[in-house]
């Protein structure tokens, strides 16, 4: 985690300068080991940080008319809620059934099938933000120590509608792999023309894992009577993006619209094997419509965790979360009309 936070923050500051109201993009990206971190840095992100916690606890009065309000508070999303989003999705992954080989070797840790010798592994991140999905994943194939898999390369497709967050995440991306994986042959593709554009677009190549983290809910999949008519259109594009025997990971946040956004894509993708249903074996609270706002379902948060103690301690910043709610769907891809062997020999 060490090496992350380091990457995450030099990645930022490499990236981005503070011009008086807002952070500004350099002219010319700055080397890691020769940014100057500004004296206000913390304070400058915890106010970010409260101004973005503003409009996710439904003030949305000072974002009218804006697009995306990450775009106006990126040291905010980058310090504070990429980590929780990055997390999220790094425990599922981890909590995946993945098989062991006893040989070890090449694919040590993944399905048997998911992947063939000397392909390059393939990553379909839609809605990327910054890149939370994305570093997830490069954070688990260290942990798996991807020199020992043999990886050929590994190939991230970053979807947003915006070239600000597929910029940031990329940066963070090449930060990381740098740090965690040297030597790994990295190869990054980036789309500016937003989650459904891309879907939209005829494509040939197939991505070992399709995923998205908090990213559902911007598609509308729900209307007024549940799914809405866009549903079956995205739910389908998604799946064709998936090769055969591959993954499809979407992490949403632990709320009501998170729970009904998971059911609508489980219907659709049904009967695809699930791999990663809610962990939680108490009845869902969110069966009923009085249900207050949260999942039950939380993941407790590391002492430590990434940027806290210094937006806390230097920033000031007068709030925080011990555990995150949250909610996840992960199938197991297969051809119409063929069912994929779920892979089920859990880690041990």
């Amino acid at each position: 985690m060490q090496a992350l936070t380091e990457a995450l923050e030099m990645a930022f500051l490499g990236r981005y300068e503070w011009h008086g109201k807002h952070w500004q993009r350099r002219k010319e990206e700055v080397r890691p080991g020769a940014v100057e971190v500004p004296a206000n840095l913390w304070r400058l992100a915890t106010r970010d940080v409260k101004a973005l916690h503003a409009v996710y606890t439904g003030q949305r009065g000072e974002f009218r008319g804006q697009r995306n309000p990450i775009h106006r508070h990126l040291g905010g999303y980058q310090f504070y809620y990429l980590p929780r989003n990055l997390f999220r999705t790094y425990h599922v992954l981890q909590s995946l059934p993945w098989q062991r080989h006893p040989g070890g070797g090449f694919a040590a840790g993944f399905p048997r099938g998911w992947i063939g010798e000397g392909e390059p592994f393939r990553v379909l991140d839609l809605g990327c933000g910054s890149g939370a999905f994305s570093l997830a994943v490069l954070a688990w194939l260290a942990g798996l120590n991807a020199a020992a898999v043999a990886l050929p390369e590994v190939q991230f497709t970053l979807v947003d509608q915006a070239r600000a967050l597929t910029g940031m995440a990329e940066a963070n991306l090449a930060a990381f792999a740098a740090r965690a994986l040297p030597g790994l042959r990295l190869r990054i593709r980036s789309h500016a023309e937003g989650v459904e554009g891309f879907l939209n677009r005829s494509g040939a190549t197939r991505h070992t894992l399709v995923g998205a983290a908090m990213m559902l809910n911007e598609l509308r999949l729900l209307g007024p009577r549940r799914q809405s008519a866009r549903a079956p259109a995205t739910l389908d594009a998604i799946r064709r993006r998936a090769a055969e025997g591959g993954v499809i990971l979407l992490v949403e946040p632990g709320t009501q619209q998170g729970y009904l956004n998971l059911m609508a894509a489980r219907e659709r993708l049904a009967p695809l094997p699930i791999l990663y249903p809610c962990p939680h074996r108490g009845p869902c609270p969110l069966f009923d419509p009085e249900a207050s706002r949260w999942c039950h379902a939380t993941l407790a948060l590391p002492r430590g965790f990434f940027f806290d103690s210094r937006l806390k301690g230097e920033g000031g910043l007068g709030f925080g979360m011990s555990e995150l709610n949250m909610g996840a769907l992960a199938v197991q891809a297969a051809e119409s009309g063929r069912v994929a062997a779920p892979f089920i020999h859990r880690k041990g």
